[in-house]
């Protein structure tokens, strides 16, 4: 609760006109004191037990620091829903506030940071086990590009966010239909690029693969299923089994 009242005090004081000097400080307390509280979140009883102040707070706070360009506080935020939304669960006030933070977090992807847009997938994609979230971020067309369009990212880490987000949208059927024509494709990429040097990232890339081609809403054409078998009988060979 204390730092909960300090985060109200110094976020007032972020929107005020006042000396640098005065702004570095209300940065730096800021800063520290979301970092304190996104911690101690990663204990589940704490996480699950969160008010609704703290996670109005957490969205004010996010809003102004991204619009502020202050990307260390937003990703300070952003680790506590992260944490929050890992122990998440049907009833919590968490996913009672999904839709709030969904018009949130979408918002926050137009952020030109890496940090933060993996952060955002993150928190993104652990809310989209909820069929009305997915069925939000489905309708809303930006998304799905950036979504898509970070399969093709060197950076594994934001692959493998866009590529779990992707998961939990693509389990229902219906929305299947909004997906790029090209993403087959792109995650037979990411297989062929990444091989077992990166099991996780495999891994929630198969995932995706299955849902796409196992609810046959998606054609495929020959050229790409010749592909995507290669690949696949490459990641049952018997060296990378034992790896």
């Amino acid at each position: 609760e204390s730092m909960l009242s300090l985060c109200k005090v110094y976020k007032a004081k972020l929107v005020e006109k006042t000396s640098k000097e005065k702004q570095t400080v209300t940065k730096d307390v800021l800063c520290k004191a979301v970092r304190v509280i996104t911690n101690v979140l990663q204990d589940e009883k704490v996480a699950v037990s969160v008010t609704p102040q703290l996670i109005k707070m957490f969205i004010s706070l996010g809003q102004i620091a991204a619009q502020a360009k202050i990307h260390e506080i937003a990703l300070n935020v952003l680790c506590g829903l992260n944490n929050m939304s890992f122990y998440n669960k049907e009833g919590s006030l968490f996913a009672k506030h999904r839709t709030l933070l969904t018009d949130f977090l979408i918002r926050l992807l137009a952020v030109n940071n890496v940090a933060i847009t993996i952060e955002t997938l993150g928190v993104l994609g652990n809310l989209a086990q909820y069929h009305d979230v997915a069925e939000k971020l489905a309708q809303d067309k930006h998304v799905f590009e950036i979504a898509a369009t970070l399969l093709d990212s060197e950076n594994s880490d934001l692959v493998y966010k866009s590529c779990g987000l992707l998961v939990n949208i693509t389990k229902y059927k219906e929305f299947h239909e909004k997906l790029p024509s090209k993403i087959v494709t792109q995650c037979v990429e990411v297989l062929c690029d990444v091989g077992m040097l990166d099991v996780e990232l495999s891994t929630v890339t198969l995932f995706l693969l299955w849902n796409i081609l196992y609810l046959k809403e998606m054609k495929t054409t020959e050229e790409e299923r010749a592909k995507l078998l290669t690949v696949l009988h490459d990641y049952t060979e018997h060296t990378y089994c034992d790896t």
